[in-house]
């Protein structure tokens, strides 16, 4: 992602909480196995530069633990296209937390709104 594109940043954080204590309230959904993380953009990178990008990392992580993740792989970020069913309908998407445990290859969702997808187990 471009750092000047303002516009598609603010929708990413907009569906990332409005505030980092907001997380704590995500949907939390575990999945097995997803293998190509082509698409999927690394947390830390990503929100490096903007106030409260760590805070948001760290309560996702916090909130991932307390749900099962058992705190190793690397947290990334997923943008889900408006047209799938979540979020508000004809906005830009939303983003979601995921994160692949390393020793079972078990992945971790923690998003905003809660994501209609038979396939994920929801935990929370």
């Amino acid at each position: 992602m471009v750092k000047d594109d303002n516009g598609r940043f603010q929708n990413m954080l907009w569906s990332l909480g409005d505030t980092p204590e907001n997380v704590k309230d995500f949907h939390v959904y575990s999945y097995h196995f997803i293998d190509d993380r082509l698409f999927f953009l690394n947390a830390r990178e990503t929100l490096a530069g903007f106030p409260d990008g760590y805070a948001l990392i760290e309560e996702a992580e916090k909130l991932l633990k307390k749900n099962g993740w058992e705190g190793d792989g690397t947290l990334e970020l997923l943008w889900l296209p408006p047209f799938i069913g979540v979020g508000v309908e004809d906005t830009y998407g939303i983003v979601c937390f995921h994160v692949k445990q390393s020793n079972n290859g078990t992945s971790w969702f923690a998003s905003k709104y809660k994501l209609p997808f038979g396939s994920l187990e929801p935990i929370n």
